[in-house]
């Protein structure tokens, strides 16, 4: 068993052992993994393991609060863009290549088999301040809503977005010959309508929408 590490230490193997997960869980999927796979690569006993994570599932939450960090700091880094118009189609486009980057990672973070949040704080903020994005969005484009306007149109942008995503990755577009940049138009046309203050965003999400038609 490795000897008592000090407070950095043990953060960064945590950091070694979820890199080791990540790599795992995309090769064998997550149910093909186990504390004793993890151990064996890292050149450890499994009882050594539990020093620094209770069981494979709070690795998983680990790595899943890894992936939604990343994926949160490209929505936050798209809305930096000029208009809204842009801000709208930067944030689409970030989301989905988010989502096909790696695929993996994306069915993992967001799949309804993994430990539920509530059960670990650190992954329940990172969805929290992946929503927090997404309320981002909607008050950068939208300044006539309520607060409560805005949270309920957040909500429902990352479902729509997730949607899209889930149906682009699982490759049902092309099977109902939709591809994955018609899934993004269709959407982007949606959202830049229903965002729509003065009526430049709703002319935007014609031409969205009339690019989804052409392809």
């Amino acid at each position: 068993m490795p000897e008592a590490l000090p407070d950095q230490k043990v953060a960064e193997f945590r950091q070694k052992i979820c890199e080791v997960a990540m790599r795992q869980f995309r090769e064998r999927g997550a149910e093909c993994v186990s504390m004793r796979s993890l151990a064996r690569e890292l050149g450890y006993s499994a009882t050594a393991l539990y020093s620094y994570y209770k069981n494979k599932d709070e690795i998983l939450a680990a790595v899943r609060v890894i992936y939604i960090q990343n994926l949160t700091a490209g929505l936050h880094k798209a809305l930096d863009s000029a208009s809204p118009e842009d801000r709208v189609e930067a944030f689409i486009d970030s989301y989905m290549r988010f989502a096909h980057a790696d695929q993996a990672a994306y069915k993992l973070t967001f799949s309804l088999e993994q430990p539920a949040p509530a059960h670990y704080p650190a992954l329940a903020q990172a969805f929290l301040d992946l929503e927090r994005a997404f309320r981002r969005l909607i008050q950068a484009t939208s300044e006539r809503r309520s607060q409560a306007q805005i949270e309920q149109t957040a909500q429902l942008t990352l479902a729509a977005f997730h949607g899209a995503a889930a149906l682009s990755v699982a490759g049902i577009g092309s099977t109902s010959r939709i591809s994955a940049r018609t899934l993004r138009n269709l959407l982007l046309a949606s959202l830049l309508k229903a965002m729509d203050a003065n009526g430049e965003l709703e002319r935007a999400g014609r031409r969205a929408e009339q690019m989804a038609f052409d392809l």
